[in-house]
């Protein structure tokens, strides 16, 4: 993850140094901010998994994306590359 925040940092220097369009540096920042949310929904999804109160598995099983969904997600985004 602190890879991924460097690399939009990095970006956004480059932009403001003027060597970078707009567009690439919102598409840079976006795809970092994709993998930052990506990990942090890993990590949730652990976390939960290792939850001891039903409740709380419970609300994780219906906040998290299904599998299937994800899947979904992952054939739409890699048709439009």
């Amino acid at each position: 993850m602190i890879v991924l925040l460097g690399v939009a940092v990095s970006a956004i220097v480059v932009a403001a140094e003027g060597k970078l369009a707009p567009a690439d540096t919102t598409f840079v920042v976006k795809g970092a901010e994709g993998a930052m949310a990506e990990v942090k929904l890993g990590e949730f999804r652990q976390e939960s998994q290792s939850a001891t109160d039903p409740d709380v598995r419970q609300f994780a099983s219906q906040t998290l994306p299904r599998e299937e969904h994800l899947r979904l997600t992952q054939n739409t985004s890699s048709q439009w590359r």
